[in-house]
């Protein structure tokens, strides 16, 4: 990949990651909220989410893989699985609460 395209992923990257603003709330909430709990919380979960990004990263790659686009979802056939897993993402979207 070129330099732009390496830069229009720039925001993705950094906007599955921002999680600094709930830190305040976050910190009310938690019983122990001593600076290695705080850590360990952190650390938590941002492996998760990166252990997440990681497995549909590889899902997509082992299916498609060369030819993969941005979007895996619109590349699976049309089928029950993959209507159900659109659905999913559009139940998903609608019930997220904007940060």
């Amino acid at each position: 990949a070129g330099a732009v395209e390496t830069l229009s992923a720039l925001p993705i990257v950094v906007f599955a990651y921002t999680c600094h603003q709930n830190m305040f709330s976050i910190v009310n909430e938690i019983k122990d909220n001593s600076p290695s709990s705080m850590v360990r919380v952190i650390v938590l979960s941002i492996g998760s989410a990166a252990s997440i990004y990681l497995v549909v990263a590889i899902t997509g790659y082992i299916t498609f893989g060369n030819d993969i686009v941005g979007n895996i979802v619109l590349m699976y056939p049309t089928g029950v699985a993959s209507t159900i897993g659109k659905a999913a993402i559009v139940i998903l979207v609608l019930f997220s609460i904007p940060l």
